[in-house]
């Protein structure tokens, strides 16, 4: 389970690097994830497969 985790922070982290070596400041406005009918099963951590973020991004700094 410390893979998905580290998969999830991994992706994030990749976004705000992005938005570093952009010189901008992103706002994070929305988290997405499959509808409820694909299941997020614990212990199947398979079953989390689709995921997104929308963020704003604001003036330079």
């Amino acid at each position: 389970m410390a893979w998905r985790k580290s998969l999830k922070v991994g992706f994030h982290r990749m976004i705000v690097d992005a938005s570093v070596d952009a010189k901008r400041t992103f706002r994070q406005v929305a988290v997405y994830s499959q509808r409820p009918d694909h299941p997020i099963i614990a212990g199947q951590p398979e079953t989390e497969y689709l995921r997104g973020y929308a963020f704003e991004v604001m003036a330079s700094w």
